[in-house]
């Protein structure tokens, strides 16, 4: 019994090394693959954080992946980290009962988990914004020749607004 507490500590210590810690490969998206991360990253991370929620037979899902992709990479989101996770086949540890996906994020941030793509904005493990669905464009981003991913970017700029690299080379979202 002992052993499975030691096993389970050590596992509990490297996923929030892992989560506190940000220098991950920023040519990747990092996928969650356990209820039990999915956890630990909407409770413990400690930096402004991005998470895509999708299912495999979404074509909006689909859609949306690429955009994702392209701005984890971009030079003035570096200090925020991106995850993705499949919101039906989140894998539990120890045997442990399955939660839903849905309810391990109503229960961490207090929002519900009504569609997918759903996109989590949140810093110091407090939610900061949402995505749900598509990207939407207004009117005015119509007229301004505004991308899908040029909204989206500009969503995430607004909900971390501190954590933006204004030092990189490259200042507007150049993702059309």
């Amino acid at each position: 019994m002992k052993k499975n507490h030691i096993f389970l500590y050590i596992y509990l210590l490297l996923t929030t090394v892992i989560v506190t810690t940000c220098p991950h490969d920023k040519d990747s998206i990092i996928e969650i693959e356990t209820q039990d991360a999915l956890h630990t990253i909407l409770t413990k991370s400690q930096g402004p954080v991005v998470i895509a929620f999708h299912k495999s037979q979404c074509p909006w899902c689909k859609e949306m992946d690429p955009m994702i992709d392209n701005l984890s990479k971009h030079p003035k989101l570096q200090n925020i980290s991106f995850y993705r996770a499949n919101g039906r086949g989140l894998k539990t540890v120890d045997n442990k009962p399955s939660i839903e996906t849905a309810t391990i994020v109503k229960t961490a941030t207090n929002q519900e988990l009504i569609g997918y793509p759903f996109i989590l904005f949140m810093n110091q493990g407090k939610y900061t914004n949402k995505q749900v669905g598509g990207i939407v464009r207004t009117r005015d981003q119509i007229n301004k020749d505004m991308s899908e991913t040029e909204v989206l970017f500009q969503k995430i700029e607004q909900s971390f607004p501190n954590s933006m690299n204004n030092n990189a080379s490259i200042q507007k979202c150049n993702c059309k």
